[in-house]
């Protein structure tokens, strides 16, 4: 029942820096980012900062033109793009590898390989269900416990018995724990309103309810979402949803000054915003329109500040770490039986918030920061409370 960092780039002062982040009880490793030699080293100062679940993610299901530092790890097989993913025997040396470099690093779990299909199929989820069992084998006896790796393809994933499939086959050895890893093609910042979000609630409640605690990777405001549908964890990054592993690149946003840009994350709007964006609102509504929730933290306190005093100083560091304290505290908040409930009052509050502005015809500095998603939200929410499981 609390969040988990995602590790990415550049991102340890999160954790080790004067400047760190509070609420996170897990972090997880990203192999992608880091070598084996650089997460040794890592790991002892994370231990130092406090009593974290540490998670190994081997993220095999990263793109070929996406893997970074993954292939300088012992456990990354050269044939990974060419090799039958059938075959016991590869997976079994992929696992052992694995293990011992988990051991070596001192994690607390470790996930199971699992790459991206081209196709989902009841054989590529019965396929993820048996790695994990090699897995849980291997770990037998050990202090480090196996997660399962499940990776959905968001579009594929198109009605509840989607859902519900998927969830019977990886479920069938019942395991203790599962990571989910949605695969969608969403840009940095863009809020996920697909209608495939309702059976994406749908499976996370269906991987809760058989008795697998569910960790739902790589999630953004989205994830009042996963929490509604009863998810146990959920995990972020400093880059906002930090869908680095879906099949499209996409380029970072830039400041005025080149850079990459700064964002705030607004509770009351369930949106990033930019600091223009800020000015314009508290023009018009200088005192209780922004810093609802959550968003009002340390962070938002520095932002607001530096604003006064030095305002053209960057401040995109205090944006990720605004966000990701809105994020932990949010994501324990929804730690509830009451979440569903919860998070239907704050889609109905940001919506009518964006009524207003769009009655004072108040425009974002970025065209589709509308607040769209919103009502779809909302109808999804609507839709999950009526299902019958």
């Amino acid at each position: 029942m609390s969040a988990y960092l995602q590790m990415g780039n550049d991102s340890n002062n999160l954790i080790i820096g004067a400047s760190g982040i509070d609420g996170f009880d897990g972090i997880i490793l990203s192999p992608v980012n880091e070598a084996a030699s650089d997460l040794s080293a890592s790991v002892p100062k994370f231990r130092e900062k406090g009593q974290f679940d540490i998670v190994f993610d081997p993220q095999l299901y990263c793109p070929q033109f996406d893997r970074g530092r993954l292939q300088s790890h012992s456990y990354f097989p050269k044939d990974l793009d060419t090799a039958d993913p059938s075959s016991d025997g590869w997976w079994q040396k992929i696992i052992n590898n694995l293990v011992e470099e988990a051991d070596q690093l001192g994690v607390d779990a470790v996930c199971s390989p699992a790459i991206l299909p081209k196709k989902s199929s009841p054989e590529y989820y019965a396929r993820i269900a048996d790695i994990h069992s090699l897995l849980k084998d291997v770990l037998q006896g050990s202090s480090i416990r196996p997660i399962m790796t499940v990776c959905v393809t968001l579009n594929e994933l198109e009605k509840p018995d989607d859902a519900f499939r998927i969830a019977s086959i990886v479920t069938a050895h019942s395991p203790q724990s599962i990571y989910l890893v949605v695969e969608s093609e969403v840009e940095p910042r863009r809020e996920i309103s697909d209608p495939n979000m309702f059976p994406l609630m749908v499976l996370v409640a269906a991987l809760e309810k058989s008795g697998c605690k569910t960790l739902v990777s790589h999630c953004a405001s989205d994830m009042i979402l996963m929490k509604a549908a009863g998810a146990t964890h959920c995990a972020s990054g400093k880059f906002f949803n930090l869908r680095r592993f879906t099949r499209a690149r996409f380029e970072e946003a830039k400041d005025e000054r080149g850079g990459p840009a700064a964002y705030w994350f607004e509770h009351n709007l369930i949106a990033l915003i930019r600091r223009a964006d800020i000015a314009r609102i508290l023009k018009q509504w200088p005192n209780d329109f922004i810093g609802g929730g959550d968003s009002n933290n340390t962070f938002s306190n520095q932002i607001f500040e530096q604003f006064a005093n030095d305002p053209k100083k960057p401040w995109l560091a205090l944006g990720w770490r605004q966000y990701l304290a809105w994020f932990a505290a949010t994501e324990q908040k929804l730690s509830d039986s009451n979440a569903l409930t919860i998070v239907s009052g704050w889609l109905k509050e940001a919506e009518k918030r964006w009524d207003q502005l769009e009655e004072k015809d108040i425009l974002m500095d970025e065209k589709r920061n509308d607040g769209s998603w919103i009502r779809p939200w909302r109808q999804i929410l609507r839709e999950f409370r009526q299902f019958e499981f």
